[in-house]
This record gives C-alpha cells, sequence and structure tokens, in this order.
C-alpha cells in the first residue's frame, strides 16, 4: 500500500485526506462503521460519437448500453433485438378509424384501431358508447379548430363556451358554422358572433340549453337587449322610423 492510498485495512482507494478515502473520512467523521462495505458507483455511460442506436438500420437516438429506448426495453426483457421495431423510421402508419382518435393504428388488431381503443374493445365490446368517445390529447373535434382536445371532445375554449349554453359538441359546431348575422344578414366570424339566447327563458349567464335562438352580430345583440326583447317595442321603434322617413314627412323640430 502506497502512501497515495487509504491507511484502512485492505482499501486500495486514493487518499483524499491526511489517513483516509473519501468514504473512510466520512464514515469516521459521523462515527458510522469502518468495515462496511463501500458501494461503488456506476460511471457514466457514454454515447456513439453519433449518438444514435448501434443497432443496425436504427436511427434512433441513444438511451442507454448503446441502445434506444426501445432497443433497450428488449434488452432488459429478454426479447430479440434483431425484429425490426414496430414503428421504425420512414414507415407511414394508418390513423385509428375511431371518430374523433388521431393516434397510430394497431396493424396487428382487426379494424385499424389504436392500442387504447383495442382494450376498450377488449372490455366493453366494438359496439358500446364509450368506444366513440375521444381520447385526451386527441383534437378538438370543432371545425377548423386543431387546438388539444381538453373535455366533451373540444379544446378548453369551446368547452367553456359550449358550457355555458348547454350545448353539445355538435351543436356548438352547427352554430358555429354560420357567417351571417340571423337578424340583419352582416357578416360574423367566430370571434365577433354572440350566441343568442331568450333572457324570459334564462336570465341568468348559463342557459339551461333549450332557449338558444340564433347567432347574432354585436350590434344587433346590443339593440335586442336595450329594447328587453319586446317585439311591442321593436315594432314602435320601426313604425317611427318609418313615419319620419317617408317621403313628404319632416322630422319633428325641437322645442
Amino acid at each position: 500500500m502506497t502512501n497515495d492510498t487509504c491507511s484502512y485495512e485492505n482499501c486500495a482507494r486514493k487518499r483524499e485526506s491526511a489517513v483516509y478515502c473519501g468514504a473512510h473520512y466520512r464514515r469516521n467523521l459521523k462515527g458510522l462503521p469502518m468495515d462496511a462495505l463501500i458501494q461503488v458507483r456506476r460511471k457514466r455511460q457514454v454515447a456513439p460519437e453519433d449518438g444514435l442506436c448501434t443497432m443496425p438500420l436504427c436511427s434512433k437516438p441513444f438511451h442507454a448500453v448503446g441502445y434506444c429506448s426501445a432497443h433497450y426495453a428488449r434488452l432488459l426483457r429478454g426479447n430479440s433485438r434483431d425484429e425490426p421495431l414496430r414503428s421504425s423510421p420512414g414507415t407511414a402508419r394508418p390513423v385509428c378509424s375511431i371518430l374523433f382518435c388521431n393516434f397510430e393504428a394497431d396493424a396487428t388488431v382487426h379494424g385499424s384501431v389504436c392500442a387504447a381503443h383495442r382494450t376498450m374493445m377488449g372490455r366493453h365490446g366494438r359496439s358500446h358508447a364509450v368506444i366513440t368517445r375521444p381520447f385526451r390529447f386527441a383534437e378538438c373535434t370543432i371545425s377548423l379548430c386543431h387546438k388539444p382536445y381538453f373535455s366533451s371532445g373540444m379544446c378548453v375554449r369551446h368547452n367553456t363556451r359550449a358550457y355555458s349554453y348547454r350545448l353539445s359538441a355538435m351543436q356548438l359546431d352547427m352554430i358555429l358554422r354560420e357567417t351571417q348575422c340571423q337578424a340583419c344578414g352582416c357578416d360574423v366570424t367566430e370571434d365577433t358572433m354572440h350566441i343568442d339566447h331568450d333572457h324570459i327563458c334564462c336570465v341568468q349567464a348559463n342557459t339551461c340549453g333549450n332557449c338558444v335562438r340564433g347567432v347574432l352580430c354585436a350590434g344587433c345583440n346590443i339593440g335586442l337587449g336595450a329594447f328587453g326583447d319586446s317585439i311591442d317595442k321593436l315594432i314602435s321603434a320601426a313604425e317611427f322610423l318609418e313615419r319620419h322617413s317617408a317621403p313628404g314627412k319632416v322630422a319633428l323640430k325641437a322645442a
């Protein structure tokens, strides 16, 4: 034992203090048993130069022991690493045939459904209603919306809007497809339209879902609210405009 090694019996570790190595020095300092086995830490694995899996024809990034995550998992399970991976690069795979599901289909399942729907089919059968429900992380089912799925087949924004009026995803989608105000006929978009409902039925912000009347622009929505949804007031206002806009009529002068 040289002067550079630990002075404890049968310890060949490099000395880091006046007498002991780092492990025995800490044990002596804390009053721990000196003869306990020292656990040797594993050296950090060095990735290949190209940073890729070492298996032939595999271009996935390195994960551990020279393999990618898929080949490393096969190594741990004791499976053959020579078989091609199910999702090899450059291989196009079909999408799940279940409505609103955008996950990759499992080619081993009849009907081209994903692994999650395959599990549900095994539990409930293909005709069960739960099979048609979209999974989390699928896209919103509203037309032209590609935001992540949140609940009830919609993203956060559309789900909040549908909940306020007690509408389903299909009902909200049909309403948002309107491009004109149903009162004045002007052009509206999803951001400028207002979903109108009968305030006599539901005064609060959240409606029952049965009193939705249609789509209005901002001006018509404010105007109907100012007249209190009263047909008599609207007819009276129309007659007033007709009287003072007819030829030969002069507007009343201010007193």
